[in-house]
């Protein structure tokens, strides 16, 4: 195994991450304004059970769920 750079955002530009999908990524601004997602990493993946829901949301809504 080989360690790579990080693909860019197909949409942005920006490193692919984890903080920048649920933070940042423009092709999501709509589904994480409409969940009301925390605009911070540590709180949207904190142990509050709605941002536990709110995440797997955004995930299925996104279709990302399937690729993790």
């Amino acid at each position: 195994m080989t360690k790579t750079d990080p693909e860019p955002c197909l949409t942005c530009g920006e490193i692919f991450s984890v903080k920048h999908i649920i933070c940042f990524c423009r092709e999501f601004n709509d589904t994480r304004t409409k969940l009301k997602l925390a605009d911070n990493l540590q709180e949207a993946l904190g142990p509050n059970p709605d941002n536990t829901q709110k995440i797997f949301t955004f995930l299925k809504l996104t279709k990302l769920y399937n690729l993790i």
